[in-house]
């Protein structure tokens, strides 16, 4: 009786199924399946089944970045933890501080900013791949400040930068130019200017010391952003969106509540479908958050919730199903719980007690992909 074998068309079906590190290893059965899993077809319509939480944060013996990765399901979640090694670049100079800007399509973007010019990676945590970008700054960094998105615009990772007139006297000077917008492209390893004719001319984006730059969803990126001359005098809250394909920007409608709300706002998603707004508010009592989430552009109020304690509470990110995960800080070193708004209680997560530094954990959801498996080899250039 001989030995039945699995048709080869079988076998790509199963492949589609399998985890990254899974298909790492396949690549050396044989040169038929290397063929098949490096193909550009396969490339692009592999996704992973399953959702992840990617968690980083300072560790208090070093304040040196941990990675951590874990399956989002209702079984094990967090029992499956890994610890990741960190790109080569987070080893070069430690001194370079590293912040999340996006995450799409499994792919993370980090960005570290100096006077010199700045610095981000483009890593693939389950295929454990990292790109170099150098980010160019304008020449007269002291007036303007920078802010970043990124997103994957069908296979092709883009990092969009605006530079923004920080200097708000300096808004009616004619010389003055207002905005510079760069996108670059990982296809072609260049940096590319944008004219700029959609923007408005008063806004200004968050900083680069903030954690949620960016937000990104079917192939648009979104800003948190203020007008610094909105009608009827003040400032006026909005959110900038910019479309990875047609390369144009637009703006999110907000309820009057948010526009002109004086809490602090934060942008997060829920899986990588929901974009989800955050309002802060101001008591001296107890940590209470507004969750708004945008369907069909329009956002809409779902909840608040509110917990008594003496630490400082962060809303961390959001699990698919949809609890909250919060840090819970006394300034020195925080840790990760989880919050039921229908019990109104928070838990500890058994076996996860990771005391990070104070106000550094970031969570980032997504699914993994072989997206720059293969980082390319171009010096990247500024034009």
């Amino acid at each position: 009786m001989s030995d039945r074998v699995i048709p080869h068309k079988i076998q790509k079906l199963i492949m589609k199924w399998l985890p990254v590190r899974s298909l790492m290893r396949f690549r050396t059965v044989s040169k038929e399946w290397k063929s098949h899993i490096d193909s550009p077809e396969f490339v692009t319509q592999y996704t992973g089944l399953h959702q992840h939480i990617f968690l980083t944060y300072d560790h208090p013996s070093d304040y040196q970045a941990r990675f951590v990765t874990m399956l989002d399901d209702d079984h094990t979640f967090p029992l499956n933890s890994v610890y990741l090694s960190p790109p080569p670049r987070f080893l070069v100079n430690p001194h370079e501080y590293y912040h999340i800007i996006g995450c799409s399509h499994g792919l993370l973007c980090f960005y570290a900013y100096s006077r010199r010019g700045g610095s981000a990676i483009i890593w693939n945590p389950a295929a454990q791949r990292a790109f170099n970008v150098d980010v160019p700054m304008v020449a007269n960094w002291g007036a303007y400040s920078t802010t970043l998105g990124f997103g994957v615009s069908g296979t092709d990772p883009k990092i969009v930068k605006i530079n923004f007139l920080d200097w708000f006297d300096q808004l009616q000077s004619p010389s003055i130019i207002l905005y510079q917008v760069q996108v670059f492209t990982l296809s072609s390893g260049h940096w590319r200017t944008l004219p700029i004719d959609d923007l408005p001319t008063s806004i200004s984006f968050r900083k680069p010391d903030y954690c949620d730059y960016s937000v990104e969803i079917d192939g648009i990126i979104y800003w948190l952003a203020t007008d610094r001359m909105a009608v009827g005098g003040g400032s006026s809250n909005l959110i900038i969106s910019f479309d990875m394909t047609t390369e144009e920007f637009g703006r999110v409608n907000l309820p009057d509540s948010l526009v002109w709300s004086q809490n602090v706002l934060f942008l997060s998603k829920q899986g990588e479908s929901q974009v989800v707004l955050l309002e802060n508010f101001k008591d001296p009592n107890n940590e209470a958050y507004g969750v708004w989430t945008m369907e069909g552009g329009e956002f809409t109020h779902r909840y608040t919730f509110d917990i008594t304690t003496p630490d400082k509470v962060f809303v961390t990110g959001f699990r698919q199903g949809g609890e909250t995960l919060l840090e819970m800080t006394d300034d020195r070193v925080g840790n990760i719980v989880v919050y039921n708004r229908d019990s109104g209680r928070t838990r500890n997560i058994p076996g996860f007690e990771l005391g990070g530094v104070g106000q550094s954990f970031s969570m980032q959801p997504y699914k993994e992909t072989l997206l720059l498996y293969d980082p390319p080899s171009f010096t990247v250039q500024d034009n």
